[in-house]
């Protein structure tokens, strides 16, 4: 039986990249997630069982992949397995008990099995990696601390003077005590009468002292929260969308918001509680001192208290952790799959599919509700561990081995009352410590789900982009479209065929090439290449001689604009969406790109004009006219390459050829990617592509001509 470090997959896609980093932690060898995704050719079809070998190979791993029927053959191997599981998941194997095997799964964390549901779900394949002579231990375990650390660099200062005053709030804690113990020695017992105002007085200014000083230690903290949020949220949105295309295809929107909120929690733990935590420390240091100034005895019981109530949290800290990064993600995936159904919900309602994807979500929600109550009840145990300490502290070991010593004449009975004071003071900065080890055990999972985000690596071109370059493009030359694209080889995995093979074509300024085929062909990924979404793997994609990734992302969107078929509208103004809040769009752009797709005549019929305000439900606009909003903020920028595809897919013929004599008034160079070909007849060059390969090009007239692939696509479109 083996025992390997728990990795949780972020997405459903990492299950393999995921099983891998269990492995290679369990052998010494710490390497992050991201890292992985890349190694195994993560797509977004995933991975399979010879990209995890040869990722394996490339950190000195051997490779052993086997087939294994049953548990009992399994139980002989030795090491921890990647099994292939359910015939659509990896896991981990760490071992057989009796008839039930331990798995770690990086969708749900370590779990036993029992040997009927192995045997149901296992798929009969495991994969061995023992050490190789080239493997190398390194990399460091993920550290919840080292990742807060990182994040409250520039802010030390703001914590320090926390610290300073919860220093300061220890003085008045003290007096208060030795005001308590000479009240009880000297007042009560000895009777000294006149010292009864100038006590009482003391005592009030000490509390209303330690009242300042912690309102003081508060306010900072709240201060340095709100500063830390908004940074912290900035420079999460700011990496959010520097990233390539290829992060956003294997995730949903509504878990990556899911993440953002995280930031909040992550800035709350940093300023309020770990700031409290190091002040507890402090305090609690100090007020263990002042305890033994009037016996040493009690200070080392309660030490040792405090570190038992600290053992206790520990022994909770593994499975809580593990436990809250599952329940993150399922609540991720359920939020996510929320905000689909509700964006996909006419086409839910037109297909009749609306308990189907109710049962899915329920589903996601019973997980996510047994996992956060599974949570629960550890987080109830470690309260009660907490409650008991203060009870023992308190109740046993001041006043009862206190007690003892006021017996034994060892102790005064003011000197008690000070030291229950002083007790009961030293609770509240222990309790705090034991209760960030609470929240570091939850925030651990928010560390990781920001960390995925915030390590993976930008698209390179905005390395180039200064904050100016940000919102005002660079003064260029007005680019004349001249698009020439060279043997440009792509595709979306590496363990795959390409999608697009040895792709060349030229388009000369004010020209038209369309691009036809089935669908998965290749058509839209070239499309997506040509604005920069995409970058080849092979080859280059020039405009004007320059190649497309050299241009700064706001020049390359002065230049080149891409419409698709999918709208993407939101609940603004008209002119907000077809500007794109831009500062330096005019009214009068505006108004010419809205004339040339014919929506100008439908907009000055309603009373607000270019002013009118598009609803969240897009309910007050047709799906015509919303496509043609599109097509609108595609040329309001006056675009020298335009990329249309299937952008006219919801217009009419005749609303059509007018949108397509606008677009020819402006002089820019097109290229049309269609499955209607009436749309395509009059180009200069038709390319008609087959799994990524060209396999004819030429005029209508020519392709039809030839009685080939195209002139079978005109009589099926017929």
């Amino acid at each position: 039986m083996v025992k390997t470090p728990t990795v949780l997959q972020m997405e459903s896609v990492e299950c393999g990249a995921a099983s891998l980093a269990m492995v290679l932690a369990y052998h010494g060898r710490w390497v992050p997630l991201e890292t992985l995704r890349v190694d195994c050719n993560v797509s977004r079809d995933g991975a399979n069982m010879a990209l995890i070998e040869n990722a394996a190979r490339l950190y000195g791993l051997d490779t052993d992949l086997e087939q294994v029927d049953t548990m009992e053959e399994l139980a002989k191997r030795q090491g921890p397995l990647i099994l292939w599981w359910n015939r659509r998941h990896f896991l981990v194997f760490e071992g057989v008990e009796g008839r039930r095997v331990r798995i770690n799964d990086p969708e749900t964390g370590r779990r036993w099995v029992d040997k009927d549901d192995f045997e149901a779900q296992y798929s009969g394949y495991a994969l061995a990696l023992p050490v190789g002579p080239d493997f190398k231990p390194g990399g460091h375990r993920p550290s919840v601390i080292r990742g807060l650390r990182a994040r409250i660099a520039g802010s030390e200062l703001s914590v320090l003077f926390a610290v300073l005053i919860g220093v300061l709030a220890v003085v008045p804690g003290y007096l208060a005590a030795v005001f308590s113990s000479i009240f009880i020695n000297d007042v009560i017992v000895r009777g000294f009468g006149p010292w009864v105002p100038p006590l009482v007085m003391f005592m009030v200014a000490s509390w209303v002292l330690l009242s300042i000083l912690t309102w003081m230690q508060l306010a900072t903290l709240l201060r340095l929260q709100f500063r830390f949020s908004l940074d912290q949220t900035r420079t999460f949105i700011d990496h959010l969308y520097r990233l390539p295309m290829s992060f956003y295809s294997q995730r949903m929107p509504g878990d990556l918001n899911n993440r953002l909120q995280s930031v909040a929690t992550v800035a709350q733990i940093i300023s309020g509680q770990l700031g409290q935590a190091i002040i507890g420390l402090v305090s609690a240091v100090l007020y263990t001192i002042l305890i033994s100034l009037y016996s040493w005895q009690l200070a080392i019981l309660t030490v040792v208290v405090a570190c038992g109530s600290l053992v206790a949290m520990q022994l909770f800290a593994s499975i809580r952790k593990e436990e809250n990064s599952r329940l993150l993600r399922f609540n991720g995936q359920q939020q996510g799959q929320l905000a689909s159904g509700l964006t996909r919900m006419e086409s839910l309602k037109a297909s009749a599919r609306e308990g189907q994807w109710l049962e899915n979500w329920s589903g996601q929600q019973a997980a996510t509700a047994t996992s956060r109550q599974d949570l629960g009840v550890q987080n109830r145990l470690l309260s009660s561990s907490t409650t008991f300490f203060q009870f023992l502290v308190v109740n046993i070991v001041i006043l009862g081995f206190g007690g003892w010593q006021v017996i034994s004449g060892d102790l005064t009975v003011g000197a008690l009352s000070a030291l229950q004071i002083l007790g009961n003071l030293i609770l509240t900065p222990v309790t705090t410590i034991v209760q960030l080890g609470q929240s570091v055990q939850t925030v651990a999972g928010d560390l990781t789900r920001l960390d995925d985000v915030l390590n993976q690596a930008q698209d390179p071109r905005y390395a180039m982009e200064t904050s100016d370059d940000q919102d005002h493009a660079p003064t260029l030359p007005k680019a004349t479209g001249n698009l020439h694209i060279e043997n440009v080889t792509f595709g979306y995995s590496k363990a795959a065929p390409p999608v697009i093979s040895n792709f060349s074509l030229d388009l000369s300024p004010g020209k038209r090439i369309a691009l036809v085929g089935a669908s998965g062909s290749g058509k839209s990924t070239i499309g997506a290449m040509l604005a920069g979404l995409l970058t080849p793997w092979e080859g280059q994609v020039l405009i004007d001689g320059r190649a497309v990734g050299t241009y700064l992302p706001i020049e390359l969107a002065s230049i080149v604009s891409r419409v698709d078929q999918s709208i993407n509208v939101f609940a603004s103004s008209v002119k907000d969406n077809v500007s794109m809040f831009s500062p330096e769009i005019t009214p009068e752009q505006v108004t010419k790109a809205l004339d040339d797709v014919g929506m100008l005549d439908i907009l000055d019929r309603r009373a607000d004009g270019i002013n009118t305000q598009v609803l969240p439900g897009r309910g007050n606009f047709s799906q015509g006219e919303l496509q043609r909003l599109e097509i609108a903020r595609a040329l309001v920028k006056d675009p020298a390459v335009l990329v249309m595809d299937e952008a006219t897919s919801a217009l009419d013929s005749l609303t059509e050829l007018d949108i397509d004599k606008a677009i020819r008034r402006r002089g820019c160079s097109c290229l049309i990617i269609a499955h209607r070909l009436s749309t395509v007849r009059d180009a200069d060059e038709i390319i008609v592509l087959e799994a990524g390969n060209v396999v004819e090009r030429g005029t209508h007239d020519e392709l039809i001509a030839l009685n080939g692939h195209y002139a079978r696509l005109v009589g099926a479109s017929s």
